[in-house]
């Protein structure tokens, strides 16, 4: 395996790799973050759906007249 300095790019400093390493974990935390109210937002949209539909069922099944 060769290392990125054979293919004529500079090595990265150690502070260098801490600080990507820093906006990796930063990205991944927001990612996750993201995906907690994406999915709270598509629970709470099932549950609304659910009961509309149970209302609906329940609507359909009164007789007027």
């Amino acid at each position: 395996m060769q290392n990125s300095a054979g293919r004529g790019e500079r090595s990265l400093t150690i502070f260098e790799l801490s600080d990507e390493a820093e906006r990796v974990r930063t990205g991944f935390a927001d990612a996750s973050a993201r995906l907690v109210r994406i999915t709270a937002g598509l629970k709470q949209h099932r549950r609304q759906s659910r009961t509309v539909q149970a209302d609906m069922q329940s609507l359909q099944q009164l007789k007027f007249g």
